[in-house]
């Protein structure tokens, strides 16, 4: 900022200009800086003495209220939340979805066809079975994939495909398999998680799939033994079972294989439905009690149908079933498993200083402060603090640069709007986030996506501001 600042004020969920939306710059009853946007939304600030970094706050009634901390840049655009409007008349159809039709084959290049499943050993028990599970690919490691068609192995010596006719989104995708021993009496969710033990896999690639399409005669061949293995090392990982604190209390790594725009397979369990609570979830690997390296073995080679393919890690340290506190690491690319992978840059755990959680305290004003915990020390882009009620009302939404870690809400009083409720408890979430390349003066609200993340922490509290 260098004289001037151009503000813009838009409607979350209808993009639209927010007219006579309050904005200012600095503290509102000192600020020589404020006005209401025009018709379209819009304001602009000038003066010799406007210059960055600096904090703007945008309020209109009926609105969460919305404030930049420490920005430095010419332009900013500001989306205000509100209640989302009531759905009137019939609720709109989901999307249409399309249908996959193959075979399940086994063999090779020159005898596609076997009655054998031979990349899968003998069952070892009365209860173990040769058992695929087929499915497609996810979106993203952040997303699902739809339920699997289960096929089971019985040999008969004359049946050498295993049909299959599975329900997909609309995209480009790929269909996968993963084909091992499944043992139902290891299995009480009967979904797979704890009773099946992956040995192979088969990836059919480059299946495009229309709404309402039919997409017929794909072949997935089981090709693809599930041999290799990395070492995965982390460096200052987040702190584990901190003094005082709910978490995080383990250190976890979801491994995935990157398609690029045909999507992501999970190792080594893709597919598998998410068991009932407190059964283990599929192709989550935990780290030893106080170790910070292990070895992630029954991996997909980077060759044949997936030679232009990558791994990406997901690596985090958690809290109960992946919840607050955490503080996660996304590692995208890795093409070489013959190298140890070093996981390093995460963020630390966001730790309130001021206020405390309940009922251990209450403000000692109208701000915020916190300190996030070592042994991680790297900055996030930018910080996301969000203000609500118990009841889902949105208070105040504030982004700050990554270094910020105290902050006086601006006092909108004299704008006509009430600041934070105070004397009630108020639930307050921290997120911490890294972009690459990106901080606070480049923000774009498309980088809340989780897909332009590769660090994040967070976590939520309850707490309570100084009545007057």
């Amino acid at each position: 900022i260098a004289g001037a600042l151009n503000v813009v004020v838009g409607d979350v969920f209808t993009k639209d200009g927010v007219p006579g939306a309050y904005v200012a710059v600095g503290e509102p009853a000192a600020s020589a800086y404020t006005g209401l946007t025009n018709g379209l939304g819009e304001i602009t600030f000038s003066g010799p003495d406007l210059v960055g970094p600096v904090t703007i706050t945008a309020a209109a009634t009926g609105y969460e209220v919305t404030s930049f901390h420490c920005f430095d840049a010419e332009n900013l655009t500001i989306f205000l939340r509100r209640p989302p409007p009531p759905v009137t008349g019939p609720v709109p159809p989901a999307p249409a979805g399309g249908r996959i039709h193959g075979n399940l084959l086994f063999g090779n290049a020159v005898g596609l066809g076997s009655p054998y499943w031979d990349l899968i050993p003998e069952p070892r028990t009365a209860t173990e079975r040769k058992r695929a599970y087929v499915t497609t690919t996810m979106p993203s490691p952040f997303s699902s994939t739809s339920a699997p068609v289960v096929i089971d192995y019985e040999f008969d010596g004359a049946t050498a495909a295993w049909p299959f006719d599975l329900a997909t989104r609309p995209s480009a995708t790929a269909v996968v398999a993963v084909v091992g021993l499944y043992d139902s009496a290891r299995d009480p969710s009967g979904i797979g998680t704890t009773g099946f033990e992956p040995f192979a896999m088969g990836v059919a690639r480059g299946v495009l799939v229309g709404p309402d399409e039919d997409v017929l005669n794909v072949d997935l061949v089981v090709d693809i033994p599930l041999d290799s293995a990395v070492r995965l090392e982390l460096a200052d990982p987040p702190a584990l079972d901190s003094a005082g604190w709910i978490g995080p209390t383990y250190h976890q790594v979801r491994p995935y294989i990157d398609l690029g725009g045909e999507g992501v397979i999970a190792m080594n369990k893709h597919g598998l439905l998410l068991p009932g609570p407190f059964e283990p979830l599929p192709n989550r690997y935990l780290f030893p009690d106080g170790e910070t390296a292990m070895v992630l073995g029954r991996l997909a080679p980077l060759s044949g149908p997936l030679a232009d393919a990558s791994y990406s890690f997901v690596v985090g340290a958690y809290s109960g079933f992946e919840a607050t506190p955490f503080s996660v690491r996304v590692v995208r690319g890795v093409t070489d498993t013959n190298r140890p992978v070093t996981i390093d840059d995460f963020l630390g755990v966001s730790r309130p200083v001021d206020p405390l959680p309940l009922p251990d305290g209450v403000a000692s004003g109208m701000g915020i402060r916190v300190a996030p915990e070592g042994p991680p020390d790297a900055e996030p882009s930018f910080n996301l603090h969000l203000f609500a009620g118990g009841d889902g009302v949105q208070y105040w939404r504030m982004f700050t640069c990554g270094e910020l870690d105290a902050i006086d809400f601006p006092d909108l009083s004299i704008a006509g709007f009430a600041p934070i409720p105070t004397g009630v408890a108020v639930n307050w979430t921290h997120w911490r986030l890294h972009v690459p390349g990106s901080t606070i003066n480049t923000f774009t609200y498309r980088q809340l996506g989780s897909l332009y993340w590769d660090a994040y922490a967070a976590d939520f509290w309850s707490v309570q501001f100084p009545a007057e």
